[in-house]
């Protein structure tokens, strides 16, 4: 069985280029903030979060596991 982390790495890719191709769906940002923040991807993670924020798009789920976006990752980064 695949792990959630296996899932990340390969849900990204797809994710990024998505974004790249201009699809402003923020749900797809919401998607690739988790990712990138599980994949220890920070920088990503802060961007795409942040995108899906702004535009009402991070679930109870996630504001719940977050809370404040920047604090959540620089959280994260500081374990890392």
């Amino acid at each position: 069985a695949e792990s959630n982390g296996d899932q990340y790495e390969k849900a990204l890719p797809i994710a990024k280029l998505l974004i790249e191709k201009g699809y402003q769906n923020a749900t797809i940002y919401r998607l690739a903030g988790i990712a990138s923040l599980e994949t220890e991807q920070f920088d990503d993670a802060r961007k795409f979060l942040k995108f899906a924020e702004a535009n009402n798009a991070l679930d109870v789920e996630t504001q719940s596991q977050l809370g404040d976006v920047d604090q959540a990752i620089d959280t994260r980064k500081a374990l890392w």
